[in-house]
């Protein structure tokens, strides 16, 4: 098990916002692909990739995996759609690992908290672990 903290008063580095940035953007794509407002979802990932959601799952690896699996999921699960409310995004001591606490509105139905362990490598999402479960 990894775990990635970090003290209060540490200065934070310019890799450190860049980590945050990137992961503010992609929780953006995300409202704006359940809202139907663009598909930029798709371009928040790194040439290389591995996506866990949710973790537990077999991974996917490219973007043409993605644009398949999410469709199809939100068919299932949010089939007018979903908003996301960010409660929280946190960077690690080592900048290239950051987490977000989200919940994800699906229209018309429940709402799911939902963990993203990401790591970020310049600018896009390298790795990303998502935790939840629809009870």
């Amino acid at each position: 098990m990894k775990t990635f903290w970090s003290r209060s008063g540490t200065a934070v580095s310019d890799r450190h916002k860049a980590t945050k940035d990137a992961i503010r953007n992609y929780l953006q794509a995300l409202h704006e692909l359940g809202t139907n407002q663009s598909l930029s979802y798709f371009s928040q990932f790194a040439g290389n990739f591995t996506v866990h959601d949710p973790l537990g799952t077999e991974p996917m690896t490219s973007v043409e995996e993605l644009m398949t699996a999410i469709p199809e999921l939100a068919k299932l699960l949010a089939p007018n759609g979903f908003t996301v409310d960010v409660e929280g995004v946190s960077v690690a001591a080592d900048p290239e690992y950051g987490s977000a606490h989200l919940v994800l509105n699906i229209i018309g139905g429940p709402s799911v908290d939902i963990i993203d362990i990401f790591q970020i490598s310049e600018g896009k999402v390298k790795d990303l672990k998502a935790v939840w479960h629809i009870f």
